[in-house]
């Protein structure tokens, strides 16, 4: 009788442990996720220059397809919500897989024409590995792209250990006219460092997003820095308004645009960084501003329902 008695506590004991190191571990899918990144590239004479660009975070939604629950994951503030697709996402714990289901996006500048799962991150990749992705935004003239792991290693968060593995994207991923960010860090768990957020794919010549900062559990980890735009940092409410905004950087022209074209009316102002109004208009969907009268430089753009502040960015302008 003791030793079921022994065997009994010891596979409880075991089991405690199995709970505690799951509690710690942080999933891709984990709806408490924040990733905010953000862009770099040429910015004239000035040389390089980064600038925050975008939000993602793992939505309350979950989706079930072909006998698999996935966690729905949105573009939320930020210039990049226009841009990006919507993407279903699930965690292959045991086989250390994360999968990405890509959603059609009808507001966004580009269409995701692959709707397809496929393996976003694989974790068991060795040094001399190759990982192929689709490019599953419209337009684009490879429809795959390559990349191979250059080294592997771990880091720690918590008390927990979690892998880490560096890329080179050889197909589908240049970079554009300016500079090449090719190489980049997946981190299990959390996601890719310098490289494909969600699409693999590079949209411009500022080259694939930056991770700048990831968020789970309300906590930022101090490994991917606190270089995070505070208005970024808070979960983006299903009926919130987020106003579609571009191009960013702009020159003389901004576009402003209310993805659900409601005919509700709405304000936007444009402040410099002492927090002067320099252009405040009222629209009812869509507005196109001209700034040829504004010098190069930073500036922010605040939207208002009637006296209600609803979103807030940074424009840059650059010419």
């Amino acid at each position: 009788m003791n030793r079921h008695f022994f065997k009994a506590l010891l596979f409880f004991a075991l089991h405690l442990i199995s709970l505690q190191t799951n509690a710690q571990r942080i999933y891709f899918s984990d709806t408490t996720n924040n990733w905010i990144c953000s862009r770099g590239g040429e910015m004239g004479p000035g040389g390089m220059s980064t600038w925050s660009y975008c939000q993602y975070y793992a939505s309350d939604t979950l989706v079930e397809s072909n006998g698999h629950i996935y966690t729905e994951i949105k573009p939320g503030i930020g210039w990049g919500g226009q841009y990006f697709a919507r993407a279903l996402v699930r965690d292959d714990t045991a086989a250390g897989l994360v999968y990405i289901k890509p959603q059609n996006h009808q507001n966004g500048f580009y269409r995701a024409t692959d709707t397809n799962e496929f393996v976003y991150m694989n974790y068991n990749l060795n040094v001399g590995d190759t990982l192929i992705m689709p490019l599953v935004l419209g337009g684009r003239s490879d429809s795959i792209s390559m990349h191979i792991v250059q080294q592997k290693d771990s880091f720690l968060v918590g008390t927990t250990w979690y892998r880490q593995l560096e890329l080179y994207a050889y197909k589908g991923m240049s970079g554009g006219g300016t500079s090449n960010y090719t190489r980049y860090t997946i981190y299990e768990g959390v996601g890719p460092g310098s490289g494909p957020i969600l699409e693999p794919s590079t949209l411009n010549e500022y080259g694939p997003p930056n991770l700048s900062c990831f968020r789970n559990q309300g906590a930022i980890h101090p490994k991917f820095g606190y270089s995070c735009d505070p208005l970024a940092l808070r979960k983006v409410v299903e009926r919130q308004q987020n106003f579609q905004y571009y191009p960013n950087p702009t020159s003389d022209q901004l576009r402003i645009k209310d993805p659900e074209l409601s005919g509700s009316l709405y304000a936007v102002s444009i402040t410099n960084l002492h927090g002067s109004i320099l252009q405040h208009v009222s629209f009812r969907n869509e507005i196109t501003l001209e700034l040829e009268q504004l010098p190069v430089g930073l500036y922010f753009l605040h939207f208002f329902n009637g006296t209600l502040l609803l979103q807030s960015e940074k424009l840059l302008i650059d010419r």
